[in-house]
């Protein structure tokens, strides 16, 4: 179902990627009422819906950032090498200004300033630890980004060597530290592919079947666990013992083809459900956020880690469904209103991050460039 002009497509797409934002911003508060309370409570309910949010948000954002069809049009390997170095830059940037954040509000300590080799290590050189935890995402979208650029780029055996190549890319990362979030890339790329297929290929998914699809996922996404493969030194979240849910921020995916299947269906609902929505009044407040999508989630990064653990040993828990709804709709509108107070803060962080990431890759360019004409200008 669409409504509106030919413009109307984009508007659906800004529609699912609001909808996808206001899953993890609904997922990370939920986190209050199951995770290391005070008061030693575990709110089943609060858990099992984080459960099925996690089972496909993530890949949500893959799948609809493949679907901008013209993302790459025109593009040169330069261009979209900057807009990666970008979103990494931007990465490293909160991560700064969240470390700042929590040595002015909770004090300087070991707690809260990384020692030097630690910050070399985990944070500029693994891309891991971030401060905020959120912008885990920029650096793995950055990566699949330039990837799938590639894989559009290749046809026939180019294509299957770097499908190969991905495979044990993400097999082998298990054995090792992870850096890069090289464990959420692969399935990224998929998901990232997946989407820029149903796009070029006009595939719309009906209301009803949209419902189906988000409906079976959600039902699907209690049934997962256990390792994705046999070397993986664990396979549960190590602060919910004898639970399991997909992290993709640490490449937990439980079992990979229900990981798959659950995550394609409930990405897949949520694409198909963002037509119709589009048509109503709704649709407005939630297009509002897909378009400034990166804002929000640079926001709810710092009400990950500085709000929730006030919020868990200071609001009760109530099991009830408008008890959640209205936890929902509260946290949504507390991340606008901050987004509207720091808009002008944001623009200025995210120009500083694009001047970072055009100096990087213009100075990478240029070395590969020079490299490239030494022995013609040596002779």
């Amino acid at each position: 179902m669409r409504c509106g002009d030919a413009t109307e497509r984009n508007d659906s797409l800004d529609v699912a990627r609001g909808l996808a934002m206001i899953l993890v911003i609904y997922g990370h508060v939920l986190q209050i009422f199951f995770h290391a309370r005070a008061d030693g409570e575990f709110s089943q309910m609060a858990f099992l819906q984080w459960q099925a949010i996690y089972s496909f948000h993530m890949p949500l954002f893959f799948l609809i950032s493949g679907a901008i069809l013209d993302q790459f049009s025109g593009k040169s390997w330069k261009d979209v090498a900057t807009r990666s170095a970008y979103l990494i830059a931007l990465a490293y940037i909160v991560d700064v200004i969240g470390i700042f954040f929590a040595a002015v509000t909770q004090g300087v300590s070991s707690e809260t300033i990384p020692t030097l080799e630690n910050y070399v290590v985990d944070h500029l050189l693994l891309a891991e630890s971030f401060s905020t935890i959120t912008p885990w995402f920029l650096v793995a979208f950055a990566i699949v980004r330039l990837l799938a650029y590639a894989l559009t780029r290749c046809d026939g055996a180019k294509r299957w060597l770097i499908g190969a190549a991905l495979a044990i890319v993400f097999a082998a990362s298990y054995r090792y530290p992870q850096a890069f979030h090289l464990r959420a890339v692969p399935p990224g790329v998929a998901f990232f592919m997946v989407g820029r297929y149903l796009s070029a290929h006009k595939i719309d998914i009906g209301a009803w079947a949209a419902i189906a699809l988000l409906a079976t996922a959600l039902w699907l996404a209690h049934s997962n666990g256990g390792c994705t493969f046999a070397w993986q030194i664990t396979c549960e979240n190590a602060e919910l013992p004898g639970r399991f849910a997909v992290l993709m921020i640490f490449g937990l995916f439980g079992s990979l083809p229900l990981f798959f299947l659950t995550a394609a269906m409930g990405a897949a609902g949520i694409m198909g459900l963002s037509g119709p929505l589009g048509c109503i009044w709704i649709a407005r407040p939630v297009r509002f956020i897909g378009r400034n999508s990166l804002d929000f989630l640079l926001i709810n990064g710092f009400y990950l880690v500085f709000g929730n653990p006030y919020l868990r040993n200071h609001v009760g828990i109530d099991d009830s469904l408008v008890f959640f709804v209205a936890v929902a709709l509260l946290a949504t509108l507390v991340h606008v209103a901050t987004f509207l107070l720091l808009k002008r803060a944001l623009f200025h962080i995210k120009a500083f991050a694009q001047g970072v990431g055009r100096f990087a890759t213009g100075a990478v360019w240029n070395a590969v460039e020079r490299m490239r004409g030494a022995p013609t200008a040596a002779t």
